[in-house]
């Protein structure tokens, strides 16, 4: 196998790898869809913060931050088959 030959052989296994991330709307505060897919609680790991809210100082004030609900924005990442993991909530402009 030539340099040419490995180089190719490298990016095909890394793009195999690579996750799959998506950009999806919660449905309600544990399900979603990723492409019309439809998720459920048993398909889907949602980070703890996101299930519990949080707190986040702004300036000199405590403010709370409620977690996920239906009509989020969330970026979700593809585990494997059969899991789904919600990263984050994101605030789309």
């Amino acid at each position: 196998m030539n340099g040419y030959e490995k180089i190719l052989s490298i990016i095909q296994k890394t793009g195999e790898s690579s996750p799959a991330l998506f950009i999806t709307i919660m449905d309600t505060a544990s399900t979603c869809r990723v492409n019309e897919l439809p998720l459920d609680a048993d398909d889907i790991l949602i980070a703890d913060h996101l299930k519990t809210g949080w707190y986040k100082q702004e300036g000199n004030s405590m403010i709370y931050v409620s977690p996920l609900k239906a009509g989020d924005s969330v970026l979700v990442v593809k585990v494997n088959d059969e899991k789904y993991a919600i990263l984050e909530r994101l605030v789309i402009p």
